[in-house]
């Protein structure tokens, strides 16, 4: 069958390769007869399985066998992956398998169903999917992988080739996604978050360890976009969040493999939220019973079902006392962030209201060796405020670019009167991304003066601010396009709707994958 039609028979030359599309396919038709009779064994009695009634679980391209640990059991596994492998023509790889028995049995008998079935028996520091399958005493080992896997990705990065906006992107979508899968299942030591944090702060910062100067700290970063922050995630909080996750599931998903597993095994009696904890429990228990509730209930979305973004941000509006920011400014924030301006440019307004630009005024206060004074206005202390508007090359750039206003006494409340103005639609959004990038290439024209030993040049200063006011308004047209474009597609997809066939006629629903 190619494409839909049926052709000559041919014999392939050479096998798929790993990782291609069709090999998952592949791989569920073949097990599939190999299930089946797992199936039959399991309800003959022949291979009961486990406590739950199960011999076997299929996930990706990976089977996971069950017995009793006796010698009867064991030859008929072996019975049947023969069976399968001269059917199926597919050999069982026993040197990449491993058999697991129970704390319980008695070595030797261990030692002889391993020799039987010719497969070496599980280490400790075994991991499947990146999970590990054993958590000791000491967790942050156990854990370790992740830091180290977060730290690879950093070395190839390299941070120091990233813009902050880069940077701040791939902390916010690339590492802080990285612990997932394990926090949905373990409660992760305070010492590995602390690590992850660490790493993904030296990371922003561009710095290869995180002692020095610390102007941003590590919660401001964690903040909500609208909290004064970044909204880079807040592990701990997340971990939590994750947790309950896999509670809810527990509680609204009873007749899944899992739920029933540890149903058997924890609270065999049905009652979920009066389970007595016992010495043998695994971490992975005890993680999710750290935050058992005392009944079942989520009042923090209106159709009642629970989401990790409502668990989370009710985690963090209890830590950060949210409901208590000031609704003015939380305004400001919010309109910062949906200014129509480039990400740079946001980033600079932001370290500006926070405070947190490093101006030699801030680095001498903790710097013995750096002036104070401003490197353009020799006699002036350099602010943030003397930078952006006092410093004659600032006060010349800003008439010359047509913003010939009082120049106020200082830029932060400045800046905030500008986004007052705004949200009562006083001033247009625009004019305020304009107003932002002026102080963005002054900020950008000062650093250059003293990292590049730049030559000031009021001229040539004021020639790449229009060229950048140009491209940004070219930008926001480009981006109106667009959003025009997509709300079209839009409308015209409504439309697309699935209707029953004709009479005597058949309708096959699939993907682009069929055309393979």
């Amino acid at each position: 069958m190619l494409n839909g039609s049926p052709g000559q028979l041919f014999n392939p030359s050479r096998g798929i390769r790993q990782g291609d599309p069709l090999s998952t396919y592949l791989f569920i038709l073949a097990m599939e007869s190999f299930s089946r009779k797992l199936t039959f064994c399991e309800d003959s009695n022949q291979l009961p399985g486990v406590k739950i009634r199960i011999n076997h679980l299929l996930f990706s391209d990976d089977c996971l066998l069950f017995c009793k640990t006796n010698r009867t059991q064991a030859l008929k596994i072996l019975e049947m992956i023969a069976e399968f492998s001269t059917c199926s023509r597919q050999m069982i790889n026993f040197s990449k398998s491993f058999v697991y028995f129970s704390k319980k049995m008695d070595p030797d008998v261990c030692n002889e169903l391993a020799g039987i079935i010719n497969v070496n028996q599980m280490n400790l520091n075994e991991k499947y999917l990146g999970l590990p399958f054993f958590i000791g005493r000491n967790k942050r080992v156990s854990f370790s992988t992740i830091v180290d896997k977060m730290k690879v990705n950093l070395d190839v990065w390299k941070a120091i080739n990233l813009s902050e906006e880069g940077r701040t992107v791939m902390v916010k979508n690339v590492l802080n996604s990285i612990p997932v899968y394990h926090m949905t299942s373990f409660k992760l030591p305070e010492t590995t978050i602390s690590s992850i944090n660490s790493a993904q702060t030296s990371f922003w910062k561009r710095k290869k360890n995180i002692r020095g100067l610390r102007l941003i700290s590590k919660n401001h970063l964690c903040r909500h976009k609208h909290d004064r922050g970044l909204g880079f995630r807040d592990m701990h909080l997340f971990n939590k969040a994750l947790l309950v996750k896999s509670i809810w599931r527990l509680c609204t998903r009873e007749d899944e493999v899992w739920a029933k597993t540890l149903g058997a095994k924890y609270f065999s009696n049905g009652d979920l939220f009066n389970v007595e904890e016992k010495q043998d429990s695994s971490w992975s228990w005890k993680s999710i019973g750290s935050e058992l509730k005392d009944r079942l209930i989520w009042k923090l979305e209106k159709n009642g079902r629970f989401t990790v973004k409502s668990a989370y941000k009710k985690l963090y509006e209890d830590k950060y006392n949210f409901a208590f920011t000031n609704p003015a400014m939380r305004n400001i924030w919010i309109k910062l962030w949906r200014l129509p301006a480039f990400p740079r440019v946001q980033h600079f307004l932001w370290k500006c209201l926070s405070n947190t630009l490093a101006t030699r005024e801030k680095l001498s206060m903790r710097i013995s060796d750096i002036e104070a004074n401003c490197p353009v206005g020799y006699s002036t202390i350099e602010t943030v405020t003397h930078i952006i508007l006092h410093c004659d090359f600032a006060r010349a750039a800003w008439l010359a670019l047509g913003c010939n206003s009082a120049v106020p006494s200082d830029l932060n409340n400045w800046i905030m009167d500008w986004f007052k103005e705004g949200i009562e639609e006083n001033i247009a959004d625009k004019e305020i991304a304009k107003r932002a990038t002026i102080a963005w290439s002054l900020w950008t024209e000062e650093c250059e003066v003293v990292f590049q030993q730049k030559t000031i040049n009021i001229h040539g200063f004021i020639a790449r601010t229009r060229a950048t006011l140009s491209s940004l308004t070219q930008s926001a047209a480009n981006t109106i396009t667009t959003s025009l474009q997509n709300s079209d597609i839009g409308i015209s997809r409504q439309n697309l709707t699935w209707t029953p066939p004709a009479t005597d006629f058949l309708t096959c629903n699939c993907d682009d994958l069929f055309m393979l």
